[in-house]
C-alpha cells in the first residue's frame, strides 16, 4: 500500500533540513523566485505580490497537502525544481541537491524511485 502521507513527510523533511540555506538563497533573488514560482503555479498571486522566502516555501508545502498520489507529487516537486533551474546560478545546485536528497530519502525509507522527468 502506497503511503502518500509518508512521501509528503519525507519531502518536507528534506526542505526542513535545508531550510536556512533555502531561505538565504531565495532571499538573494526574491523577485525572480516569486515570479518563477507563480508562473509554475506553486504560489498564489497574493504571495507573488508580497513575497518572503518563508511564504514561498510554506505555499509549496501546503500545496502538497492536497496531493493524493505519487505522480501528482512528482509533478508538484518538478515544477518547484524547474522554477529554481530557470533562475540559474546557485539555484541550479540547490535543485540538484534537493533532487538527490528526495530520491535518496524515498528510496531508503519507502523503496520507491521518484521521477522528476516529464
Amino acid at each position: 500500500q502506497f503511503d502518500i502521507a509518508n512521501l509528503r513527510k519525507l519531502i518536507v523533511a528534506v526542505i526542513n533540513n535545508n531550510h536556512s540555506k533555502l531561505i538565504t538563497l531565495i532571499q538573494t533573488s526574491l523577485p525572480s523566485v516569486a515570479r518563477e514560482m507563480y508562473q509554475a503555479k506553486i504560489i498564489s498571486e497574493e504571495v507573488k505580490d508580497n513575497p518572503t522566502p518563508d511564504k514561498i516555501l510554506k505555499e509549496f508545502i501546503i500545496g502538497m497537502e492536497w496531493i493524493k498520489n505519487q505522480v501528482s507529487m512528482e509533478k508538484h516537486c518538478k515544477k518547484f525544481l524547474d522554477a529554481f533551474n530557470k533562475i540559474g546560478g546557485a539555484f541550479i545546485y540547490a535543485s540538484e541537491t534537493l533532487t538527490e536528497e528526495w530520491l535518496e530519502a524515498t528510496k531508503q525509507d519507502m523503496n520507491i524511485t521518484l521521477s522528476f522527468d516529464s
